[in-house]
C-alpha cells in the first residue's frame, strides 16, 4: 500500500459552519498521525470555504516536531496565493489541480498543454528549490506524458499519479447518460451503481491500489435494474457476481447480524 495522506477539509468545513472552533482542526492532525496515518492533505481555496491560510501556518507549526515522517501535502490551483504559502511552509509534497479559483471542485486534470505548460513551469520549479515533490492531477491518458515540457521541468522531476480506470469506463460507451450520472444535482456526480461498479473495478484490478467495496453495503438502496444495466455495458457482470456472493454469505453471518443487532 502507498502512503496515507488524511485529507482535513472536510473537518475545517464542519468547524467554519460553526462559531466556536469546534472540531479543533489541529487536534485531528494530531489524531490523524496517533493513528498511523502518513500526513495530512490541505487545500486552502482563495474563498477559504475550508482550509484557511492560518490553518495552514498553525498546521506546519504543530507539525515542526513530526516531519517530515510526517508529511504536510498542500493541494490547490499553483497561483499567486498558494505558492506564497507554499514558499512559507515548504511542504513535503504538493498536489497542483487544474481548478481556478472559481471552480466548484476539482473535475478535470491537467492537459500540459501549451495554456497549462507557463504556470505548471513556475510552479514545479517553486516546489524544488527547496525539495518537495510534486503530484499532478491529471486525466487518465498516459499519452499526457508525453506532453511534459521540455527544459527545466522534465517527466523525472514530477511524480504521475493515473487514475486506475480504463477509457472504455469512463465515456459514454457506458450505458445511459441517466444510468451514469445523477441528474437530479447541478454538478458532476455519478450514480451510486456507477459508483459501486468503479469501485469494483479498482478493488480487483493489478493497476490500483484501491480495496475493494465493503460488504455492508445496504444494496437495497440501489436500482437493481441499473446496476445490472451498467455491469453489462461495464463488462463487470461476474465481477458483481462474484462480490454479491462474498456479500450474501456476509450478510448471513451469525457474527455479523448479532453486531449488527447490538448497535440498534
Amino acid at each position: 500500500m502507498g502512503p496515507l495522506s488524511v485529507n482535513l477539509n472536510k473537518v475545517a468545513l464542519l468547524r467554519n459552519s460553526r462559531r466556536h472552533g469546534v472540531p479543533d482542526l489541529l487536534r485531528f492532525a494530531a489524531l490523524t498521525r496517533q493513528a498511523g496515518a502518513d500526513g495530512i492533505t490541505v487545500h486552502p481555496r482563495p474563498d477559504e470555504r475550508h482550509i484557511r491560510r492560518d490553518d495552514v501556518l498553525a498546521l506546519a507549526e504543530l507539525m515542526k516536531p513530526w516531519r517530515p515522517r510526517f508529511e504536510l501535502n498542500i493541494e490547490g490551483y499553483p497561483d499567486r496565493c498558494l505558492l506564497d504559502i507554499v514558499r512559507i511552509v515548504r511542504p513535503e509534497q504538493c498536489t497542483f489541480v487544474p481548478d481556478p479559483p472559481d471552480a466548484f471542485t476539482s473535475e478535470e486534470g491537467w492537459k500540459l498543454d501549451a495554456s497549462d505548460t507557463p504556470a505548471l513551469t513556475a510552479a514545479v520549479n517553486t516546489v524544488k528549490r527547496f525539495g518537495g515533490r510534486v503530484i499532478l492531477f491529471i486525466d487518465p491518458d498516459p499519452e499526457v506524458i508525453r506532453c511534459v515540457p521540455e527544459g527545466p521541468v522534465k517527466a523525472a522531476d514530477i511524480e504521475f499519479r493515473f487514475h486506475s480506470m480504463p477509457a472504455r469506463l469512463l465515456d459514454d460507451r457506458v450505458g445511459q447518460l441517466e444510468d451514469r450520472m445523477d441528474l437530479e444535482v447541478k454538478y458532476s456526480r455519478a450514480t451510486p451503481e456507477k459508483a459501486l461498479l468503479d469501485w469494483l473495478y479498482l478493488g480487483e484490478s493489478r493497476y490500483s491500489r484501491i480495496a475493494g467495496p465493503p460488504l455492508d453495503v445496504e444494496l437495497e438502496r440501489l436500482d437493481g435494474p441499473r446496476l445490472r444495466r451498467l455491469a453489462r455495458s461495464m463488462e463487470l457482470v461476474e465481477q458483481l457476481k462474484a462480490w454479491q456472493a462474498r456479500k450474501k454469505h456476509y450478510d448471513h453471518d451469525s457474527d455479523v447480524r448479532e453486531n449488527a443487532s447490538d448497535d440498534e
